[in-house]
């Protein structure tokens, strides 16, 4: 069976266990269930119950594995990171569709993996300094303000944190990055948005446009991004898909990292060199 043919006939059922598919739009969420979960699934449960199982974004990986070797680079990253575990849900990074995390630790690691290509298409721009300086944690109608500047966190608003996720993202980004500088290259910059699926968001995208401009170059610009805006769309996908908690033997908690509505906004200032330092 080729990779494309990836539906399986399971006594008369339509499950996707064969083969990682090729489209990643029909991966974007995997599970990790034994042959006897799935077909607990597909005969206890009830109609309504089981249509995850069938789902057009979701990929059932049955373990243990039936081969000797990975087919696909999705699978390979997924053993390499210790993921192939019964019960697990994965989830697709918005920045790489090869790379998986947890469900439990999706929140965060989207948000760092995102600091992270900021910072990436900054250097590409030739920055020179690239300094965190508040995080907001948004969490249905209230919000939490950090100052960073590169130091440990103190709440600008004088209310403890309840939210420890939260606490731990802002001890997490508080980090600067400090380059030599130079001149941009927008093309590279460019090339690497669209390679991490990150084009359409428009503070990045902008801030190319503006050090395209060799006329009247940007030297310092204090920038917003949302790092949870691609996790959302992706968390999205597993909350459309009704897991039942008792069906797959998973906790409630666990499930619900699928609902989170946490919001996290960085403000940065980046800095650039003049066109005469560089010259120098």
């Amino acid at each position: 069976m080729n990779e494309q043919g990836t539906r399986i006939a399971r006594k008369g059922s339509n499950v996707a266990t064969g083969k990682i598919p090729l489209d990643h739009g029909a991966r974007r969420v995997m599970l990790v269930l034994d042959e006897n979960t799935i077909n607990e699934c597909l005969y206890d449960l009830e109609p309504e119950a089981k249509g995850f199982l069938f789902d057009p974004q979701s990929h059932i990986l049955q373990y243990p594995l039936t081969v000797d070797e990975p087919d696909s680079q999705a699978l390979q990253n997924i053993i390499d990171a210790d993921l192939l575990r019964p019960g697990a849900v994965l989830l697709q990074s918005p920045y790489d569709r090869n790379a998986y995390v947890d469900l439990s630790q999706a929140t965060d690691q989207f948000a760092i993996e995102k600091l992270r290509h900021f910072s990436r298409l900054c250097q590409y721009l030739g920055a020179r300094d690239v300094t965190v300086e508040q995080v907001e944690v948004s969490k249905d109608s209230s919000s939490q303000v950090y100052e960073l500047h590169g130091k440990a966190p103190v709440a600008k608003l004088d209310v403890k944190v309840e939210n420890k996720v939260g606490n731990s993202l802002a001890r997490k980004f508080s980090i600067n990055a400090s380059f030599r500088g130079g001149k941009p290259n927008t093309e590279a910059a460019e090339k690497y948005l669209r390679g991490k699926q990150l084009w359409g968001d428009v503070v990045m995208r902008s801030l190319v446009e503006q050090c395209a401009d060799e006329d009247n170059q940007i030297l310092e610009q204090k920038v917003v991004i949302s790092l949870s805006s691609e996790s959302k769309r992706s968390l999205g996908v597993v909350a459309k898909l009704n897991l039942p908690a008792k069906g797959l033997g998973l906790t409630a908690n666990y499930l619900d990292s699928a609902h989170s509505i946490e919001e996290y906004l960085l403000t940065l200032t980046v800095k650039f060199d003049s066109p005469e330092t560089d010259s120098l």
